[in-house]
């Protein structure tokens, strides 16, 4: 798909964030693989497909993508998905 370079690198940022409430124990690893799929779908989908605010599938449209602010917005998605799942 025209996403996949983005999502790829989102899925990897997804489950950088959860590495540590996984490895602490604080979501299994069911939840790990929900949270991370639910995350990377949601911010995915939000992409437009073209248009204002489409991401080119390329190493250039991903770093203007990823900025600073939409890293701490998915981080913040992230986190409020593990409040969920915790144990």
């Amino acid at each position: 798909g025209s996403k996949s370079v983005v999502r790829q690198a989102i899925t990897a940022f997804v489950k950088e964030l959860l590495a540590a409430p996984y490895k602490d124990g604080t979501i299994t690893k069911e939840d790990f693989k929900t949270i991370a799929k639910k995350a990377v779908d949601k911010v995915v989908l939000a992409i437009p497909p073209s248009g204002k605010g489409a991401v080119p599938n390329t190493q250039d449209g991903l770093e203007s993508f990823l900025t600073d602010s939409r890293r701490a917005k998915i981080k913040l998605l992230t986190e409020g998905y593990v409040a969920k799942y915790k144990k």
